[in-house]
């Protein structure tokens, strides 16, 4: 970056600058300020209260310290509202009322309550009507909740404070939230999100400057993703209760859990699991944008009191779609959590999301070996593409979790390194041996992997028959194979130890998704794939009645947490105007190097063959799974294409260079800022989602 490093540093400060203000503009916001909520979900009308009046009472409502009005979720049928009494009773007496007039109209009606709770309190809510139009009760019809309780219909009711602050002047209450229902309780755990943030950012910054080594691009990913591990809510990522029973059976026996029945749509977990979901009010969080995480203390001491009340973490196993995978994630995720035996369920879970992390961190340097390889000119960019992987919110949100994914994620990224240096180096025998093993690790891992072999495999052979042809070692046309051998050896004993000792198939998503891959014509199939990905052509029936290429896009841009919280669709539009002048810059510059391309044509239709392979185990994995639980697209989310991520820092480094060598600097400079501005922005957008 010498020769234009004047004008990237005008850029790397204009465009912190700009972050910092964009910043500043949003946590000067003053929203309306919610203590908490009754966390039930406002689905139905429960019913129309007549005319002459009526009266709806709740038992069992928290009422957060500052609660100073109630929000109800009442919606008028055409006409103003009625006179509407509010009273919250607790042993028998009045802790808190109020009345709004009638004229009102809406959804929802804020009521004041006098006086104002100074503490946390547990009533019995009563809203009363008086004479006057109809109205209707909006909330959820009766359920049944996971452990068998059976619950009445109800209200939706939220708790607000007094007045109006700015998001800056809310920030110590939102830090008292973050430390409540984590691993380590307390305000503290606020500014270690903020450190780590700020010390992935500042090393972002310093290695944008002065590239040193590929190691601190891999550092700038395991900050990031520990930083997201620390936010994040705990069992508020996807399938991670599932994924914790699993790695929490092998920690418990050794062995991976049994399967009871072909791809059967249970979860079953350890007492001392369910009940820390159950005080983390997991269920009611997740999915339901209109709750957050613990905000009282109340919950608080109820939570640590039965996460140490000695629970049995014994379970038979089974943890809905995490139990066919292969056990070798976790296994090692058995390793923390041994390591943390004597502590509570929230502090072996807090080690094990390190573990991800750490993979997620050898995700970044894998990549960036990867761009070194297959982009060697302009060394400086093989740091810009790296950066951008490793500051990319939703790889980071999902390595800070507990999930088989974080493996893979690391897996692929090597996988495309060795491709890569077998096509600029030639095939080894040391390669070809470090090829297999990664593969063996990937089968070991998640099978996901599966879908990247073919374009590997063809790279291997391809490169293999080049150095035969060059009059290269007679031997070379063994390499790939030698790299099959090692991959499969691991797999095949696995294959035995799920038939014979463990009572698992042999291979576990093949075992349970088979015979579902039978069903339906070759021509529906085929419609399902395309559409998968691509816009229905005319003629085609509609399977997917959504453009998923484009909530594709979407989801990469902002989908955290449970893959449920996304930035609004103003940002999401601008997001793809930005997307588009990169891919655009790209094409570019593979035009300019179109002589380069011609003659790497192999290397890189070998890239395409991976990406390809993964997107069509992806849509197999759905149309199985359609099949079997009538549930179209559940596996077409964008975190089951993220082992492309290498890519993704490819396109990133093409994109800088289609700007041109005089603005190379600056175009690569403002691409890394904009990817800790979309990191940034992902990390304000949960804390929002699950504290504010």
């Amino acid at each position: 970056m010498a020769r234009g490093r004047a004008p990237a540093c005008v850029a790397l400060v204009a465009g912190l600058v700009a972050l910092a203000a964009a910043v500043a503009v949003t946590l000067s916001r003053a929203p309306v300020r919610q203590a908490g909520s009754n966390d039930v979900e406002a689905t139905t009308f429960l019913r129309i209260v007549p005319v002459t009046g009526g009266r709806w009472c709740q038992d069992g409502e928290l009422l957060p310290d500052g609660t100073a009005s109630a929000r109800l979720w009442l919606q008028t049928t055409g006409h103003p509202g009625p006179a509407v009494r509010v009273t919250a009773l607790a042993g028998g007496r009045t802790i808190a009322s109020g009345t709004q007039a009638a004229g009102w109209s809406g959804t929802r009606l804020a009521v004041a309550l006098r006086p104002a709770l100074r503490r946390d309190a547990v009533a019995r809510v009563c809203v009363a009507l008086a004479h006057g139009a109809r109205v209707a009760i909006v909330g959820a019809p009766p359920r049944t909740e996971p452990a068998g309780a059976r619950l009445p219909a109800q209200m939706r009711i939220e708790y607000l404070r007094a007045g109006r602050t700015s998001w800056w002047a809310f920030a110590g209450t939102i830090a008292d939230r973050m430390g409540l229902g984590h691993a380590w309780s307390g305000p503290t755990l606020a500014l270690a999100v903020a450190a780590l943030a700020l010390a992935a950012a500042a090393l972002s910054v310093r290695e944008l400057a002065r590239p040193r080594a590929a190691w601190l691009c891999a550092l700038v990913g395991v900050l990031n993703a520990l930083a997201w591990s620390l936010l994040l809510p705990p069992f508020q990522l996807p399938d991670e209760p599932a994924q914790y029973a699993y790695a929490e059976h092998v920690a418990q026996t050794g062995a991976p859990p049994a399967e009871h029945a072909p791809n059967p749509l249970r979860l079953d977990l350890s007492p001392d699991e369910r009940i820390a979901l159950r005080d983390l009010r997991s269920n009611e969080i997740g999915g339901h944008l209109a709750n957050a995480g613990l905000w009282t203390r109340t919950e608080q001491d109820r939570l640590q009191r039965d996460l140490h009340a000695g629970f049995s973490r014994r379970s038979d196993g089974y943890s809905f779609g995490a139990t066919p995978q292969p056990p070798l994630y976790y296994a090692l995720a058995a390793i923390p959590y041994r390591v943390a035996d004597g502590g509570t369920l929230l502090q072996r879970l807090a080690l094990m999301r390190v573990l991800s992390s750490l993979l997620g961190g050898l995700t970044v340097l894998f990549a960036f070996l990867f761009l070194r390889e297959a982009l060697p000119r302009s060394p400086w960019l093989w740091t810009v593409g790296a950066l951008g992987v490793a500051l990319q919110p939703m790889l980071a949100s999902l390595t800070s979790g507990v999930n088989p994914d974080a493996l893979l994620f690391c897996v692929s990224a090597a996988l495309f390194w060795c491709v890569a240096r077998a096509f600029r180096h030639g095939l080894t025998p040391r390669l070809a041996a470090a090829t297999g093993a990664v593969v063996a690790v990937g089968l070991l891992g998640k099978l996901n992997v599966i879908g990247l072999l073919p374009g590997a495999a063809a790279g291997l052979v391809l490169v293999a028959l080049r150095a035969r042809r060059a009059g290269g070692a007679r031997e070379a046309l063994r390499l790939p194979a030698l790299a099959a051998a090692i991959a499969l050896a691991p797999t095949a004993l696995l294959a035995a130890l799920n038939r014979l000792a463990w009572h698992r198939p042999a291979i576990g998503l093949i075992g349970n998704n088979g015979g579902a891959l039978s069903h339906g014509s070759l021509g529906f199939r085929l419609n399902y794939l395309w559409q998968a990905y691509l816009p229905r052509l005319p003629g085609m029936p509609t399977v997917f009645p959504a453009q998923t290429t484009r909530e594709y896009f979407y989801e990469f841009v902002g989908s955290f947490g449970g893959i449920d919280t996304h930035f609004p669709r103003w940002l999401e539009n601008a997001a793809f105007l930005v997307a588009a002048l990169v891919v655009a810059l790209a094409v570019r510059a593979l035009a300019q190097a179109r002589d380069t391309l011609r003659a790497r044509r192999g290397e890189v239709a070998c890239y395409a063959l991976m990406a390809l392979g993964l997107l069509a185990l992806v849509d197999l994995q759905d149309y199985a799974f359609d099949t079997l639980a009538n549930s179209r697209g559940a596996f077409l989310q964008v975190r089951y294409l993220l082992p492309l991520m290498p890519l993704y820092g490819a396109l990133l480094v093409l994109a800088a260079r289609g700007a041109g060598r005089r603005a190379l600097p600056v175009a690569g400079t403002l691409l890394v800022v904009l990817a800790l501005a979309h990191d940034v922005l992902g990390q304000l957008l949960s804390i929002g989602r699950f504290y504010a």
